[in-house]
Protein backbone atom coordinates (compact mmCIF):
# COMPACT_ATOMS: atom_id res chain seq x y z
CA UNK A 1 0.00 0.00 0.00
CA UNK A 2 1.31 3.50 -1.20
CA UNK A 3 2.14 6.01 1.63
CA UNK A 4 -0.97 7.88 0.38
CA UNK A 5 -2.90 5.49 0.72
CA UNK A 6 -2.18 4.62 4.18
CA UNK A 7 -2.57 8.66 4.91
CA UNK A 8 -6.21 8.22 3.45
CA UNK A 9 -7.73 7.60 6.95
CA UNK A 10 -6.09 10.85 7.92
CA UNK A 11 -6.62 12.85 4.84
CA UNK A 12 -3.76 12.72 1.77
CA UNK A 13 -3.69 15.68 -0.32
CA UNK A 14 -4.19 14.78 -3.93
CA UNK A 15 -2.99 16.14 -7.27
CA UNK A 16 -5.63 16.70 -10.25
CA UNK A 17 -4.55 17.82 -13.97
CA UNK A 18 -6.33 20.81 -14.83
CA UNK A 19 -8.82 21.01 -17.66
CA UNK A 20 -11.48 23.22 -19.23
CA UNK A 21 -13.87 20.79 -18.19
CA UNK A 22 -12.62 20.57 -14.07
CA UNK A 23 -11.30 23.96 -14.00
CA UNK A 24 -14.14 27.23 -13.97
CA UNK A 25 -11.16 29.63 -14.71
CA UNK A 26 -10.33 27.62 -18.17
CA UNK A 27 -13.95 28.92 -19.12
CA UNK A 28 -12.89 32.64 -19.93
CA UNK A 29 -13.90 35.58 -21.82
CA UNK A 30 -12.06 38.65 -22.86
CA UNK A 31 -13.11 42.38 -21.86
CA UNK A 32 -13.84 44.14 -25.17
CA UNK A 33 -13.22 47.47 -23.23
CA UNK A 34 -9.47 46.45 -22.27
CA UNK A 35 -8.13 46.31 -26.16
CA UNK A 36 -9.01 47.22 -29.63
CA UNK A 37 -11.43 45.42 -31.58
CA UNK A 38 -8.92 43.84 -34.15
CA UNK A 39 -6.57 43.03 -30.68
CA UNK A 40 -9.77 41.66 -29.72
CA UNK A 41 -10.08 38.95 -32.51
CA UNK A 42 -6.61 38.30 -32.58
CA UNK A 43 -6.28 37.40 -28.90
CA UNK A 44 -9.16 35.40 -29.07
CA UNK A 45 -8.65 33.24 -31.92
CA UNK A 46 -4.62 32.63 -30.35
CA UNK A 47 -6.54 31.56 -27.15
CA UNK A 48 -8.89 29.46 -29.26
CA UNK A 49 -6.31 27.78 -31.27
CA UNK A 50 -4.29 26.01 -28.36
CA UNK A 51 -7.21 24.17 -27.48
CA UNK A 52 -6.74 24.76 -24.21
CA UNK A 53 -9.40 27.12 -23.09
CA UNK A 54 -13.25 27.43 -23.36
CA UNK A 55 -13.67 30.99 -25.12
CA UNK A 56 -17.24 32.79 -24.24
CA UNK A 57 -17.56 35.26 -26.44
CA UNK A 58 -19.57 38.13 -25.40
CA UNK A 59 -18.26 41.11 -26.44
CA UNK A 60 -21.81 43.07 -27.40
CA UNK A 61 -23.23 41.92 -24.71
CA UNK A 62 -20.16 43.42 -22.65
CA UNK A 63 -20.66 46.64 -24.23
CA UNK A 64 -24.23 47.28 -24.16
CA UNK A 65 -23.75 46.13 -20.29
CA UNK A 66 -21.23 48.99 -19.91
CA UNK A 67 -23.02 51.57 -22.01
CA UNK A 68 -26.40 51.01 -19.50
CA UNK A 69 -24.90 51.28 -16.25
CA UNK A 70 -22.75 54.66 -17.80
CA UNK A 71 -26.44 55.84 -18.54
CA UNK A 72 -27.85 54.70 -15.21
CA UNK A 73 -25.90 55.01 -13.03
CA UNK A 74 -23.84 57.96 -14.40
CA UNK A 75 -23.83 60.54 -11.26
CA UNK A 76 -24.67 57.66 -8.85
CA UNK A 77 -21.74 57.04 -6.16
CA UNK A 78 -22.65 53.18 -5.93
CA UNK A 79 -21.60 51.95 -9.68
CA UNK A 80 -19.89 49.11 -10.12
CA UNK A 81 -16.29 48.77 -8.98
CA UNK A 82 -14.14 46.51 -10.99
CA UNK A 83 -14.08 43.47 -8.57
CA UNK A 84 -18.58 43.60 -8.72
CA UNK A 85 -18.55 43.92 -12.63
CA UNK A 86 -16.43 40.73 -12.80
CA UNK A 87 -18.56 38.82 -10.46
CA UNK A 88 -21.52 40.02 -12.47
CA UNK A 89 -20.00 38.75 -15.73
CA UNK A 90 -19.09 35.55 -14.50
CA UNK A 91 -22.73 34.76 -13.22
CA UNK A 92 -24.45 36.80 -16.24
CA UNK A 93 -22.11 34.29 -18.47
CA UNK A 94 -21.13 31.48 -16.69
CA UNK A 95 -17.33 32.18 -16.85
CA UNK A 96 -14.77 31.84 -14.29
CA UNK A 97 -12.35 34.07 -15.41
CA UNK A 98 -11.50 37.28 -17.47
CA UNK A 99 -8.73 38.39 -19.94
CA UNK A 100 -7.79 42.06 -19.39
CA UNK A 101 -5.62 42.73 -22.38
CA UNK A 102 -3.53 45.58 -23.14
CA UNK A 103 -0.85 46.71 -25.20
CA UNK A 104 1.56 49.27 -25.66
CA UNK A 105 3.11 50.90 -28.92
CA UNK A 106 6.08 52.97 -29.26
CA UNK A 107 8.22 53.94 -32.02
CA UNK A 108 11.71 52.01 -31.79
CA UNK A 109 14.62 51.13 -34.45
CA UNK A 110 14.91 47.05 -35.02
CA UNK A 111 17.97 46.68 -35.81
CA UNK A 112 16.65 43.75 -37.72
CA UNK A 113 15.44 45.57 -39.81
CA UNK A 114 16.76 47.81 -42.69
CA UNK A 115 13.39 48.82 -44.83
CA UNK A 116 14.05 53.02 -44.32
CA UNK A 117 11.01 53.44 -45.42
CA UNK A 118 8.69 51.59 -43.02
CA UNK A 119 7.99 53.12 -39.59
CA UNK A 120 8.52 50.59 -37.30
CA UNK A 121 7.02 50.38 -33.72
CA UNK A 122 7.63 48.05 -30.34
CA UNK A 123 4.77 46.53 -29.31
CA UNK A 124 4.23 45.40 -25.62
CA UNK A 125 1.40 43.08 -24.68
CA UNK A 126 -0.09 42.53 -21.21
CA UNK A 127 -2.72 40.01 -20.53
CA UNK A 128 -4.00 39.30 -16.87
CA UNK A 129 -6.31 36.28 -15.94
CA UNK A 130 -8.76 37.64 -13.33
CA UNK A 131 -10.78 35.24 -11.30
CA UNK A 132 -14.41 36.71 -11.86
CA UNK A 133 -16.29 35.46 -8.37
CA UNK A 134 -13.32 37.32 -6.43
CA UNK A 135 -11.47 40.10 -8.48
CA UNK A 136 -7.69 38.31 -7.69
CA UNK A 137 -5.52 38.37 -10.64
CA UNK A 138 -4.58 34.72 -11.23
CA UNK A 139 -1.90 35.22 -13.65
CA UNK A 140 -0.42 38.19 -15.54
CA UNK A 141 2.25 37.57 -18.66
CA UNK A 142 3.82 40.16 -21.35
CA UNK A 143 5.74 39.92 -24.37
CA UNK A 144 7.14 42.46 -26.96
CA UNK A 145 7.41 42.43 -30.25
CA UNK A 146 8.48 45.03 -33.27
CA UNK A 147 5.30 45.59 -35.64
CA UNK A 148 4.79 47.97 -38.94
CA UNK A 149 3.33 51.17 -37.97
CA UNK A 150 -0.68 50.56 -38.43
CA UNK A 151 -0.41 46.97 -38.08
CA UNK A 152 -2.03 45.24 -35.29
CA UNK A 153 0.35 43.25 -32.43
CA UNK A 154 0.61 39.43 -33.06
CA UNK A 155 -0.65 37.91 -29.73
CA UNK A 156 0.41 33.88 -30.38
CA UNK A 157 3.62 34.38 -28.30
CA UNK A 158 2.18 35.88 -24.84
CA UNK A 159 -1.16 33.77 -25.49
CA UNK A 160 0.98 30.69 -25.84
CA UNK A 161 3.25 32.15 -22.49
CA UNK A 162 -0.19 32.03 -20.40
CA UNK A 163 -1.04 28.78 -21.59
CA UNK A 164 2.76 27.81 -20.24
CA UNK A 165 2.40 29.71 -16.75
CA UNK A 166 -0.81 28.60 -16.14
CA UNK A 167 -1.01 25.96 -13.25
CA UNK A 168 -1.12 22.59 -14.86
CA UNK A 169 -2.38 20.90 -11.48
CA UNK A 170 -4.71 21.78 -8.41
CA UNK A 171 -3.89 20.20 -5.08
CA UNK A 172 -7.03 19.16 -3.28
CA UNK A 173 -7.35 19.90 0.26
CA UNK A 174 -7.75 16.48 2.27
CA UNK A 175 -11.16 15.64 3.44
CA UNK A 176 -10.50 15.88 7.04
CA UNK A 177 -9.43 19.39 6.57
CA UNK A 178 -11.86 20.59 4.60
CA UNK A 179 -14.42 19.24 7.49
CA UNK A 180 -12.57 20.91 9.67
CA UNK A 181 -12.21 24.34 7.83
CA UNK A 182 -16.24 24.30 7.04
CA UNK A 183 -16.90 23.97 11.06
CA UNK A 184 -15.00 27.11 11.95
CA UNK A 185 -16.12 28.42 9.41
CA UNK A 186 -19.96 27.83 10.55
CA UNK A 187 -19.12 28.49 14.03
CA UNK A 188 -17.86 32.28 13.24
CA UNK A 189 -21.05 32.80 11.27
CA UNK A 190 -23.01 31.40 14.15
CA UNK A 191 -21.80 33.86 16.57
CA UNK A 192 -21.54 36.43 14.16
CA UNK A 193 -25.78 35.51 13.79
CA UNK A 194 -25.82 35.69 17.52
CA UNK A 195 -24.39 39.55 17.65
CA UNK A 196 -26.30 40.55 15.03
CA UNK A 197 -23.45 41.40 12.16
CA UNK A 198 -23.65 40.76 8.21
CA UNK A 199 -22.94 36.89 7.50
CA UNK A 200 -19.50 36.92 4.92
Amino acid sequence: MTLCGLATLGGCASKEHRTRYSDKNMRLMIDPASISVEDYVRIQTALVQQGMWTIVDRASGLDAIKREQESLHKENTDRYDARQRWAHWGKLYGVGAIIAANVQCYPKKSLWRFDANTQTNYCEQFINLIDASTGEVVLGVESGDYVDAGSASDWKEVAQKLADAYPKSFERVPTSERIETYKLESEENSRRARRGEEIK
